[in-house]
């Protein structure tokens, strides 16, 4: 009788990604105190982050991550209401797959790190003064008598393809350190794909002393009502 040997040999397979690094909220503090050179990203959305957010943190939402843009060499460091939470993990996956070398997640999140009594931002929202509204046919009318500065802050590639008249791209994540050169005896409207973002971008130029308009509905309401669009 002629026998088989079958040998089976059990390979265990490298999980795809390696699971993000943790940051510890005593770490976090010490970076702060220390004044170390990292980026901390609120990765909820804007609601949220009103109520209030880490002190020096950035909001960029899960969905939008992709838009930041940070120096390559800092520390990047994330964070959610509660670790583990599937927005922190998505948000620090795609960072790393930007080529981000150094992406950490603060461990427990937001909730904790308020609990240990770390300096918490709660916006004075009733206090701030609110950017006004333009409806589209009023923007329209305005773009044609050329007396608006208008801000489009989506990325670079996406007002490529397509912007208001006269608009100048400014993403939101150099707002704070340009809008100082933008003349303050011209209304701006700043605008979006819808309103997230240039709501976060209307705020920061009202602190600046800019008076500032949003465009309800955003570039899509602009194109469902097939006005004009320029390309670059």
């Amino acid at each position: 009788m002629k026998l088989t040997l079958v040998i089976l040999i059990g390979i265990t397979s490298a999980p795809a990604h390696a699971a993000t690094p943790r940051i510890g909220h005593d770490e976090l503090r010490a970076l702060q105190l220390n004044k170390a050179a990292f980026e901390l990203v609120d990765v909820r959305m804007p609601s949220d982050f009103a109520k209030g957010h880490i002190q020096n943190a950035r909001n960029v939402p899960q969905g939008e991550i992709g838009t930041g843009v940070w120096p390559r060499e800092h520390h990047v460091i994330v964070y959610c209401t509660e670790d583990p939470c599937p927005m922190s993990d998505r948000a620090a996956e795609r960072l790393a797959g930007l080529g981000y070398p150094k992406v950490s997640i603060l461990a427990e999140g937001f909730a904790v790190w308020a609990q240990k009594g770390y300096p918490v931002v709660i916006p004075k929202q009733a206090d701030k003064p609110r950017p006004g509204r333009l409806p589209l046919e009023a923007v329209k009318e305005r773009l044609e008598k050329g007396d608006l500065t208008v801000l489009d802050v989506r990325p670079a590639a996406e007002f490529a393809a397509g912007h208001l008249k006269g608009a100048k791209n400014l993403p939101l994540e150099g707002m704070s350190t340009q809008a100082a050169a933008l003349p303050k005896d011209r209304d701006v409207l700043v605008y979006d794909r819808t309103s997230i973002r240039s709501r976060q971008a209307a705020v920061l130029l009202l602190e600046d002393g800019h008076k500032v308009y949003e465009m309800p509905g955003g570039l899509m309401g602009w194109t469902k009502k097939k006005y004009p669009l320029e390309m670059n």
